[in-house]
């Protein structure tokens, strides 16, 4: 599994993030893991290859809407954390994910990955 770091914004330990298309989710991980950031709300924007594959409700927005909380998937050791989200059920083509303070929606970090390998901020 190849990690890539985030792009961390002020006030973030930065996770690495990896797509893990065998396994079929996205893992987070993070070695000195605080408590800002496992009280930060997870981005997570799925948008498929084939549009049908959303749910009615979002096709017109074209990507599904899968925020999530850390205590939905992480899992704390010691100082770490790491958090492994499953993908949904149909074929992606690319993932928004990141996080945001929850009070003030003000993004912290974000990145883009694709099972291509092109990435970015």
């Amino acid at each position: 599994m190849k990690w890539e770091r985030s792009l961390g914004l002020a006030g973030s330990s930065g996770f690495e993030v990896s797509l893990d298309e065998d396994g079929g989710k996205v893992v987070f991980r993070a070695d000195d893991c605080g408590a800002a950031d496992i009280g930060r709300r997870f981005l997570f924007r799925a948008y498929p290859v084939d549009p049908e594959d959303l749910p009615a409700g979002r096709r017109a927005a074209g990507f599904d809407d899968l925020d999530f909380d850390f205590s939905d998937y992480g899992v704390l050791r010691g100082a770490s954390c790491v958090v492994e989200r499953p993908l949904p059920g149909y074929r992606v083509e690319a993932v928004r994910t990141g996080q945001h303070e929850r009070a003030t929606g003000e993004p912290v970090w974000g990145r883009w990955l694709r099972p291509d390998g092109r990435g970015g901020g």
